[in-house]
């Protein structure tokens, strides 16, 4: 008998005998595709989650290091509000990647409202809503790779 692996993703009990990649994990099975692959070698973060509150580069944890673990996704998130869109953005990517707010957030502000000044970015996102928001960033980051 394959052994199993069990762990938590975005709340929900998951259980596996597949041993591979968190990264193909969530997008082939679980179809979460939020989570991107970007270099399968956890230098570039497009793939980084939540594992018991720590971001993690998902393409580098195999499923049978994740026993009891709790993982989150961005469809996992349940807080879409202002300040925890702000909290969230300031920490990666001002604090973790260096990133100059005004060169931070102007393209976010573009790709999200069109517009390169008011209305509040943050704001705008929760107003538009998860979906949107996201499907916009995508198209941003699209156009900058």
């Amino acid at each position: 008998m394959a052994q199993e692996f069990t762990f938590t993703v975005n709340g929900v009990e998951r259980t596996t005998t597949e041993n591979k990649p968190l990264l193909r994990y969530l997008r082939d099975t679980l179809h979460l595709t939020s989570v991107k692959d970007g270099c399968s070698e956890g230098a570039c973060g497009a793939c980084t989650v939540l594992i018991d509150g720590e971001p993690i580069r998902a393409c580098t944890p195999f499923t049978d290091s994740l026993a009891g673990r709790h993982i989150i996704t961005v469809e996992g998130l349940t807080e879409f509000t202002t300040a925890s869109l702000e909290e969230s953005l300031r920490a990666r990517i001002v604090d973790e990647m260096g990133v100059k707010p005004r060169l931070a957030f102007g393209p976010l502000r573009v790709a999200v409202t069109g517009r390169q000044v008011s209305p509040p970015l943050f704001e705008s996102m929760e107003i538009l809503g998860r979906d949107s928001s996201l499907t916009r960033l995508r198209a941003l980051r699209a156009s900058l790779a």
